[in-house]
């Protein structure tokens, strides 16, 4: 048994820009081979990065009323992120 043998895909999915403990309890392979101790590691998801903003950034002549489109590499929490800007 090795770490190629498991896989692990959370419902609804990894949150960006976070670190994650993970333990493997001890079990049994199909072919019976037995894991002797418990298994943990520890993984960080990539930050958040902006990678496009309209209007572009020192655009000129940009109507009082447009709005403001920024895109991210990750869904966000629209509340949570609108509210830092």
């Amino acid at each position: 048994m090795d770490t190629a043998s498991y896989r692990a895909d959370p419902v609804p999915g990894w949150q960006a820009g976070q670190h994650y403990l993970v333990t493997l309890a001890p079990t049994a392979a199909l072919n019976g081979a037995q894991m002797e101790a418990p298994l943990t590691w520890s993984f960080a998801t990539a930050q958040p990065r902006l990678l496009s903003v309209e209007p572009q950034p020192y655009a000129e002549a940009v109507p009082l009323e447009t709005g403001i489109r920024l895109t991210f590499n990750t869904p966000m929490d629209e509340a949570a992120t609108a509210g830092a800007l």
